[in-house]
């Protein structure tokens, strides 16, 4: 992956699920010069705004903050190519399409 544009986003319902998934996605990314943040709530906006800034391949995150940092511009969608909802319930899915739909392109 050469472009540091966010290309994979994947949500999970939990903090402790996007951590992790953002551990093991860094694990594996070392060998292929892939670059991972997570976007939850409860760490610094201005870490993430950072991050996201100086460009990451993808995005391990919760809903809500995610949602924030494409609001606030910071998470960019256009690049996305792969999303990826990590045991969602479905009122989060539901939800989640009505904030998020205009920052997509289906």
């Amino acid at each position: 992956m050469f472009s540091f544009r966010v290309q994979a986003l994947i949500l999970s319902p939990t903090r402790e699920l996007a951590t992790q998934t953002e551990r093991v996605m860094q694990a594996v990314g070392n060998h292929m010069s892939v670059s991972v943040h997570a976007c939850v709530g409860g760490k610094s906006i201005g870490e993430d705004i950072r991050k996201l800034e100086a460009g990451v391949h993808v995005v391990s995150g919760t809903p809500g903050r995610v949602c924030d940092m494409i609001k606030r511009r910071t998470l960019r969608t256009r690049a996305i190519k792969l999303l990826v909802l990590v045991s969602l319930p479905l009122p989060y899915c539901i939800c989640l399409f009505f904030v998020c739909s205009k920052f997509f392109k289906c």
